[in-house]
């Protein structure tokens, strides 16, 4: 069984990642908390949300209407892996003057074989 995982993984490798991510998320989705304009029209906004599974952190993905948006995120410290629970993020200081049509996912490592990708907004 392990010899015909090995040999299917670059076939369906793309797909694993969204595919474990829906169904079995690492966190819930997120509820935006804080959302204001500043005078440079980004969006600032917070977010909560649940951990819901033990995984390596690895990034953000931020889309409105289907583009990629830049964005920074507030304080000096590093993004690091949270622990299962309840969770707010840091402000994040987004390239857009809206949230309207906002698509959000996280990227985590949650075993060796492929990125799981869950998606958290939109």
């Amino acid at each position: 069984m392990l010899l015909v995982l090995l040999v299917l993984l670059p076939v369906y490798g793309p797909i694993m990642g969204p595919l474990e991510g829906a169904i079995f998320p690492v966190t819930s989705r997120v509820t935006i908390i804080d959302p204001q304009t500043d005078d440079d029209g980004h969006m600032r906004f917070r977010f909560n949300y649940e951990k819901i599974r033990f995984c390596e952190f690895i990034g953000v993905r931020l889309d409105i209407a289907g583009k990629t948006v830049g964005f920074q995120i507030d304080g000096d410290s590093p993004i690091y892996t949270r622990p299962i629970g309840g969770q707010v993020s840091r402000i994040f200081d987004a390239e857009t003057a809206t949230l309207d049509g906002a698509e959000m996912w996280f990227y985590h490592r949650c075993n060796s074989m492929w990125v799981t990708v869950t998606k958290v907004l939109g």
